[in-house]
């Protein structure tokens, strides 16, 4: 997964951050511009402005405590930096059922390996 350079970011603009699951089940996040528009599909999620000074430190499980998506929900972020939403963390936790997971679009992330 490609993460955005410091370089990236100009302090006079602000940006959000685009969860993307590809077909493949892969998830990423891809820095936004906030005056770029927003996508509405079902593969892709958008957090509220992040502030700059997380983007620089490219710290997406800091940003994930702190910054929501715009639906009003959160994301959490594995130790490899791939996002999970909140109905699938709390269902993974609860796992009753783990066939049964309301992974985004029924496709699960694609892990690392173990």
């Amino acid at each position: 997964m490609k993460m955005w350079r410091r370089s990236d970011i100009d302090e006079n603009q602000r940006y959000r951050l685009a969860l993307i699951q590809h077909e493949s089940r892969a998830r990423e996040f891809v820095l936004q511009n906030e005056s770029m528009e927003l996508v509405s599909a079902k593969n892709i999620l958008y957090t509220e402005i992040v502030p700059n000074e997380l983007l620089i430190k490219g710290n997406l499980e800091a940003i994930s405590k702190s910054v929501f998506l715009i639906n009003g929900g959160r994301f959490y972020v594995d130790p490899h930096n791939i996002w999970i939403t909140e109905i699938e963390m709390e269902a993974w936790l609860n796992d009753d059922e783990p066939e049964i997971m309301p992974w985004l679009n029924g496709l699960a992330p694609r892990f690392a390996e173990k």
